[in-house]
């Protein structure tokens, strides 16, 4: 039997419940295609603006960046000793205060002058502990000062140097 004389075979009220569960039907599998895109899309929509922060912060540093590549890509001293950049910055993600950094540069070739704004005082004593174990760089010289509205924070001016020594 065809499907146009199947349903011409049924009553009225048949058509209109089959119908009915048609539409049932089909809303839920347009629920179901749709939901998912539309969560990802939010999802995505909620990401953008950290990630558009990301690219405004990798752009910001490009200048500090291409100044340390044209000294080799560290801060060196005539020795070769120096503290690198990507040593710091590796300590830096590691605590997960890149962010909150607002200078970088380099130090008399030997060292890095690191700025930060809004950070937390126990992270920025967490990077300075973590600076000093891995023996790559000592905190030459620090002004901190706490931001008045906001507990527990600080910015900063942190002058590193080179470890000299070893770590105990």
């Amino acid at each position: 039997m065809s499907a146009p004389r199947w349903w011409q075979s049924r009553i009225p009220r048949e058509k209109r419940v089959l119908s009915a569960a048609a539409v049932a039907l089909l809303c839920v599998v347009l629920f179901l295609v749709m939901e998912p895109v539309v969560e990802e899309r939010q999802r995505l929509s909620a990401e953008l603006p950290q990630l558009r922060a990301d690219l405004a912060w990798m752009q910001s540093r490009v200048a500090d960046a291409k100044r340390l590549r044209a000294m080799g890509g560290s801060a060196t001293t005539e020795s070769g000793q120096g503290l690198r950049l990507a040593q710091v910055e590796n300590i830096l993600r590691g605590v997960g205060i890149q962010d909150q950094i607002s200078g970088l540069r380099p130090l008399d070739k030997q060292g890095l002058s690191v700025s930060f704004s809004d950070v937390a005082f126990s992270d920025l004593v967490e990077f300075i502990f973590r600076l000093q174990d891995s023996g790559q760089g000592r905190i030459a010289k620090a002004q901190v000062n706490r931001i008045e509205d906001q507990s527990g924070v600080v910015s900063a001016d942190l002058a590193l140097l080179p470890y000299q020594g070893s770590p105990e």
